[in-house]
């Protein structure tokens, strides 16, 4: 008996195959431009906001004074202008938020703790409170909320996330114990990475296995992203040309790399730190080239 052609093979796995899932590639993590001290909690001001904006030891801070055996939350610091530029029609896997923290001031039987930690969409804070009950220690450290496959109790379109009303807002909670001090929160920077599956890497449905049966499973891709002096490009590609231009539309860089060359690696060593598009196949990604 002859056995089934490949392009056969592969039709029945994707026809029959309802479970195949997308593969999710991070896009950022991306800093934030836009910062606001929400009142919705709390009644401690956040002041010098700006200084969210980069990771250089000095700090949005909120302080208060306490007596002893007492408690104050902060208001929210609330944070966006991201610039994501996910695909239209990709699909969003899941919202990681990492923010660099600490506290001062602490005392014996004091702590500063997150209270309340929600996504920001369309300029509303929605979703699941990811507040933990891990404290902010004097020195800095990178707390993380959410992850790879964490919708933060929401639902989620590109639009949403390129928004620039996307972001993050964050209120501390502050407590002396047998002494009365003044305790401070402190956060020096706050970067989101969103998980996604752009239109080119979800999988088939059962009616269009007919169709594109014979076409490989390409999952176009790259990594790392931030990026140093090279990323390596993942999936099957169907033209060589891979092009890198600024927010501008302006070409920056452009190679040739024959499609059937597997995970080939490209330098950037010629290409300066900042934001950029990335080109493989009519699809666009957004790298971020950071030394």
């Amino acid at each position: 008996m002859k056995r089934p052609s490949f392009s056969l093979a592969l039709l029945c796995l994707v026809f029959f195959n309802k479970e195949s899932t997308a593969q999710c590639v991070p896009a950022g993590p991306f800093g934030v431009s836009t910062f606001s001290n929400n009142t919705s909690i709390g009644t401690v001001v956040w002041n010098t906001l700006n200084d969210v904006l980069l990771a250089d030891n000095n700090y949005a801070i909120s302080t208060q004074v306490l007596g002893i055996l007492s408690t104050a939350n902060t208001n929210y610091i609330q944070v966006g202008g991201l610039g994501f530029s996910i695909p239209a029609g990709s699909t969003i896997c899941g919202i990681t938020v990492s923010v660099e923290r600490s506290s001062a001031g602490l005392g014996v039987g004091c702590v500063v703790q997150d209270a309340d930690v929600r996504i920001v969409k369309n300029g509303v804070l929605t979703g699941t409170n990811h507040a933990s009950n891990a404290s902010w220690g004097s020195i800095d450290a990178v707390a993380t909320y959410g992850g790879a496959a964490d919708m933060w109790g929401t639902t989620w379109m590109s639009a949403d996330i390129n928004s620039a009303g996307f972001g993050v807002a964050i209120a501390a909670s502050m407590q002396t114990g047998l002494v009365g001090l003044a305790l401070s929160a402190r956060i020096d920077y706050i970067s989101v990475t969103v998980h996604y599956a752009s239109p080119t890497t979800l999988p088939l449905r059962p009616r269009e296995a007919t169709v594109q049966a014979t076409a490989p499973v390409r999952n176009i891709g790259f990594y790392p992203n931030p990026a140093g002096n090279a990323i390596y490009i993942t999936g099957r590609r169907k033209t060589a040309t891979i092009t890198i231009k600024d927010l501008e539309g302006r070409i920056v860089k452009r190679v040739s790399i024959g499609p059937d060359i597997r995970l080939p690696q490209v330098s950037l060593v010629d290409v300066n730190p900042g934001l950029y598009l990335l080109e493989i196949d009519n699809t666009v990604f957004r790298l971020n080239v950071a030394r």
